[in-house]
């Protein structure tokens, strides 16, 4: 038994070290990614009212096609990515193109790096992006 529970962290460990993350569809609750060997993965998402997604320099994104060939995101909430302190280390986007959608939103970007289909400011939006 000793063996096999051996054997199990083992094979466990890596997997856990290089598994994927995926960014959740509705994000409710404050979220913070944070930089790490593996890129984060989403097919679109959406920050609720109330919600605050922070992205920390350096962080990598993978944007992949979701259901309607299109990744969506949408902020409802509050979105902080980078740090005006940290310019070095930029957050970036890559993979497929996404449709950005700002509704109502705070909104604080600096140093992000991507290419967008479309970009949408909607409602009262403050804040900046830089």
């Amino acid at each position: 038994m000793k063996i096999f529970l051996i054997l199990l962290s083992i094979i466990i460990t890596p997997l856990s070290i290089f598994s994927q993350e995926v960014i959740p569809a509705s994000i409710k609750v404050d979220l913070t990614l944070k930089p790490s060997p593996k890129p984060y993965e989403t097919t679109g998402f959406t920050v609720e009212k109330g919600a605050t997604l922070t992205i920390l320099p350096g962080t990598k994104i993978k944007l992949a096609s979701g259901p309607d060939k299109y990744c969506h995101i949408v902020i409802k909430g509050s979105i902080v990515i980078g740090d005006k302190a940290n310019k070095s280390k930029p957050v970036i986007w890559e993979g497929y193109s996404p449709w950005v959608k700002f509704i109502g939103a705070t909104i604080d970007i600096t140093n992000l790096q991507t290419t967008l289909v479309n970009c949408q400011f909607q409602g009262d939006n403050s804040g900046v992006i830089r």
